[in-house]
């Protein structure tokens, strides 16, 4: 980043990088960027091209993707003169290196990087020092993120993914264990309350406008677990997994006699291939939930625009939870250790990792 005096400034074209990560619900955090950009630009008589939102998560890609695409505005465009930006901090998680390497790409291509919160010049080292100081912080932060993460899914306070498998509902309970309400995604994105004993609707909660999320949130203290959800998605898992293991028809088979049959998921959509293979390949429908395989995170090695995934956890890391309401749901427990077994070998064959089998076998609480 080049502090620009104001003389130097005359004409420059820019545009404004904005950083957020949760686009849809970006609250008064963009608009304090776009205050504090178009302010450092009004001083310095800069004309505004246009600005980009860069969203990023810790499962997304590095958000350096965002630099990249408008390196290739510059060269196709040729538009603007410089990038500003309130905030590098998410650009530079993997340390100095990582944003020094942007910088002198985007400096080839005759564009500057400027900070709206930097006034004067600045030296190379007080830079370097400031990005390792956000690399360490980012590895503060996902530490105890994870940390976190594990005490709550081994309290139960929180499941061990993010997105729910299929067919399959979340059952909260106090903290002594008395069912509260059952909470079902809608196929249009909203979720319903219904009763733990007799699944009426008590409630339904719209999802928000512009994002796939809904308004729901927990209370502080409820425990959270899966149970078996609408019973025609539960005999839709059921017939994949008798077609993969009784009949023994790949997963385009099993797609393709749905399609044929008229079947559709649960968003309306033909089933394709990868849609059954995530279902054959999901634990939890033999009622044991697999936490913490692998993790990523900023501060990880940066290669291109991607970071690159840290090695699998170690097995005393490795997180399994049961599922008791949701055994024997879906297939029969006489075939939950050849179906493990398969799953696992899928796994294995994907990452080079293996999980513990002792572990899973006091979950299943029978001889595979």
């Amino acid at each position: 980043m080049i502090a620009m005096k104001t003389s130097d400034a005359q004409s420059i074209r820019y545009i404004a990088l904005l950083h957020t990560s949760n686009h849809p619900q970006p609250g008064v955090a963009l608009a304090n960027q776009r205050q504090y950009i178009d302010a450092y630009a009004l001083h310095r008589n800069m004309t505004k091209v246009g600005e980009v939102i860069n969203t990023y998560t810790a499962s997304q890609s590095s958000p350096s993707s965002a630099l990249s695409s408008l390196a290739g505005r510059k060269q196709s465009q040729n538009d603007f003169d410089a990038i500003i930006a309130a905030d590098w901090s998410p650009l530079t998680k993997a340390g100095a290196n990582h944003f020094y390497a942007q910088n002198f790409e985007l400096e080839k291509l005759g564009v500057q990087l400027l900070d709206c919160s930097d006034d004067g010049p600045i030296s190379s080292l007080r830079h370097a020092v400031r990005f390792q100081a956000q690399q360490m912080y980012s590895l503060v932060c996902s530490e105890r993120s994870r940390a976190g993460r594990y005490c709550g899914i081994e309290n139960g306070t929180m499941l061990h993914v993010s997105h729910m498998p299929f067919a399959t509902d979340k059952l909260y309970s106090d903290a002594i264990g008395a069912p509260l309400y059952i909470v079902h995604r809608e196929s249009d994105g909203s979720e319903s309350l219904l009763h733990p004993l007799s699944r009426v609707v008590i409630r339904r909660v719209e999802r928000k406008a512009d994002t796939k999320w809904c308004g729901f949130r927990k209370h502080p203290g409820d425990r959270v677990t899966l149970v078996p959800g609408d019973s025609n998605d539960v005999a839709v898992v059921r017939r994949v997994f008798d077609a993969k293991f009784a009949l023994g028809q790949s997963a385009g088979q099993i797609a393709k006699s749905f399609n044929a049959a008229g079947h559709r998921d649960m968003h309306g959509r033909i089933w394709n291939p990868n849609a059954i293979q995530r279902m054959l390949s999901q634990t939890a429908y033999i009622g044991i939930g697999v936490s913490v395989r692998r993790s990523e995170s900023y501060y990880s090695a940066v290669q291109g625009d991607h970071r690159v995934l840290s090695p699998s956890a170690p097995r005393d890391q490795l997180i399994l939870v049961d599922f008791p309401q949701l055994r024997g749901a879906f297939v029969a427990e006489a075939l939950h250790g050849t179906i493990w077994n398969w799953q696992m070998r899928q796994w294995f064959r994907k990452t080079g990792s293996s999980l513990p089998y002792e572990k899973m076998l006091s979950l299943l609480n029978r001889n595979v």
